[in-house]
This record gives C-alpha cells, sequence and structure tokens, in this order.
C-alpha cells in the first residue's frame, strides 16, 4: 500500500470517527520558543557563557505548562534534537511524553552536529499527523543564522475530513523586516497547494503593525489570516523577553475557517525561557471542502538568495 492510499484510509477512518467525544471541542493551540531548554539563565565556565547544564529541569516545567492549558497541539521553536547542547535529550520526546502526546514532528533548522546545536520547530499533536513538511526560509550567511517553518496536516476531526494544516515558524530576529518579508514569501510558496482550515503559528520577531504582520492578516501566505491574541486576547499580550516583556513578537494566526474563543499569554514561571508562550483557544466556523487524496505536493520555488525546500 503506497503512502497515498495509507493516508486516504486514515483521514477516511479519522472522518467516520468526527463525532467522538475527544473531537467534539475546541482546539487549543500554544506557540511557545523555548530557548533550546535552558530557561533564562546561562551557565558559566571559566568565564564563558553556555546553554549547557539545565537537563530537563526547563523541559519538564514547559510540558507541564502545555499539559495544563490541556493543549491539543504545541508548536516550538528553538527546539534541540539530540546534541551536547541538549545534554542528549529529544526534547520534542521528551515533552510530548511528558504531556501524553504521541504524535510529533520535529526539523532541523541549524546543524553543528551532534556536538553542537541542533535547532529546529516542532509541532506536538493530540491527533494524528498525517502529512509533514519541511520549508527551508532562508539561507545562512554571515550573522543570518538559517531558519526554518515546519508544516503538519492533523486529522482533526471537527475540520472535516481533510483536518487542518498548522504551520510553525520562526523568523530572522534582527531589525531587518525586510528579510523577514522575504521568508514569508519563501513560506508562502511552500503553503500553495494546501487546501482546507490553516494555523500558522511562532516567533515572527516582528511587531504588531509592521509590514511582516500586516503581510501576514492581509494574505501573504496565500489567505487572510487573524491575529487570535489581538482579536480575543485578555491580559497582557507582550512576550519578549520574558521577564520584563517589551515587544510582541509571538503570534498564533488563523484563517476564516477558525473563530477565536479566548487567548492569553501564560505568565507564570517566565524563566523557563526567554519568550512567554501564546495560547489560544479555537472552534471550527467553517469546514473546508477536503483536498482529492491523490493531489500533488505544493509547489516550491527556489529564488537566488532564499531557498524553499519541502523534506
Amino acid at each position: 500500500m503506497n503512502t497515498k492510499t495509507r493516508m486516504a484510509w486514515l483521514l477516511a477512518l479519522v472522518s467516520l470517527l468526527g463525532s467522538a467525544p475527544l473531537s467534539a471541542r475546541p482546539l487549543r493551540v500554544m506557540t511557545y520558543n523555548i530557548r533550546s531548554g535552558s530557561g533564562t539563565q546561562n551557565t558559566h565556565l571559566f568565564g564563558l557563557k553556555f546553554f549547557y547544564g539545565h537537563g530537563d529541569k526547563y523541559l519538564d516545567r514547559i510540558a507541564d505548562k502545555a499539559k495544563a492549558l490541556d493543549v491539543d497541539v504545541l508548536c516550538m521553536e528553538e527546539v534541540q534534537g539530540r546534541s551536547l547542547r541538549s545534554e542528549g535529550y529529544d526534547q520534542t520526546g521528551h515533552i510530548a511524553e511528558r504531556m501524553g502526546l504521541k504524535y510529533h514532528f520535529w526539523a532541523e533548522a541549524t546543524s553543528g552536529g551532534w556536538i553542537a546545536n541542533r535547532q529546529g520547530n516542532c509541532i506536538i499533536s493530540r491527533f494524528p499527523i498525517v502529512e509533514t513538511r519541511r520549508v527551508v526560509l532562508n539561507k545562512a550567511s554571515g550573522n543570518v543564522e538559517q531558519r526554518i517553518a515546519v508544516v503538519a496536516r492533523i486529522a482533526y476531526p471537527d475540520a472535516g475530513p481533510q483536518g487542518t494544516w498548522v504551520v510553525c515558524t520562526h523568523l530572522y530576529q534582527r531589525t531587518d523586516d525586510g528579510l523577514r518579508q522575504k521568508e514569508l514569501q519563501v513560506l508562502s510558496e511552500a503553503l500553495k497547494g494546501c487546501e482546507g482550515p490553516m494555523i500558522v503559528a511562532g516567533d515572527f520577531n516582528a511587531d504588531p503593525g509592521s509590514r511582516s504582520i500586516r503581510g501576514v492578516q492581509d494574505g501573504t501566505l496565500g489567505r487572510p489570516l487573524f491575529d487570535a491574541l489581538a482579536d480575543a486576547g485578555n491580559g497582557a499580550k507582550l512576550t519578549s523577553d520574558s521577564l520584563h516583556p517589551t515587544r510582541r513578537i509571538d503570534y498564533v494566526f488563523h484563517d476564516a475557517s477558525f473563530k477565536t474563543d479566548s487567548a492569553f499569554v501564560p505568565t507564570k514561571e517566565p524563566e523557563d525561557s526567554d519568550h512567554l508562550p501564546v495560547f489560544v483557544v479555537l472552534s471550527v466556523k467553517v469546514t473546508a471542502a477536503a483536498p482529492a487524496a491523490t493531489a500533488s505536493a505544493p509547489r516550491v520555488e527556489t529564488g537566488p538568495d532564499f531557498t524553499g525546500l519541502n523534506q
């Protein structure tokens, strides 16, 4: 049985189970830049600064925070694969297991090999992940780190037999908003062909009102997207830095298939990362038509400075 046939069978099974109690609930989504599980503290040795030395302390607290909120979909940025920096932990798997969720997808953005740094993005889900993609948003050069988005189609039954697309992205962090706009154009190309409901979350490193964020809301990614925290947020909305927040740079966006029931920035234990998470509750408003099971992968173009890759 080939991959497309297996996917069609899985989606058909999820469709049949669409009325099960597990899916008769709004979708609880959280995004969190976890700073490689190192908290806000650094380990110093011989006058040098390291991120190491924290083991699973912050990973457990991050997982417990998400579990307490009964999160269905957790998007995380700056997540380490097994490396010296992670002290050998598969951070995605560790957090997923502690949350009691078995579906997850992590992809590497930058690699210094096992000895150094294997930083990336991940999606952890209560519902089956039936399709995944890795999208390289830029090419590393000079002081510009390579950044990626991870894309997953999640079999969330309330969204219909096609489920919903979830995108977890991490954009360039410096002051050049033009570079972030180019990254979003690459992501837009990668999302062509992704029919059905969509959620886009992550660390955008851009303030509300910036050209990047206005573009996301106006359709840069192929459809207008709505800022859940702006539409229904309660309390403080700033996310960076965590101890003394002055900026809002972390977002959960959704398309017209969803409406925001509630949203807020959890502020408990801010020392767990240099960002605060964003938590939102979404309800399905419109069920989109399911794509054909044999639909081809979205078209991705390669430009001279930025590369979009599906892997």
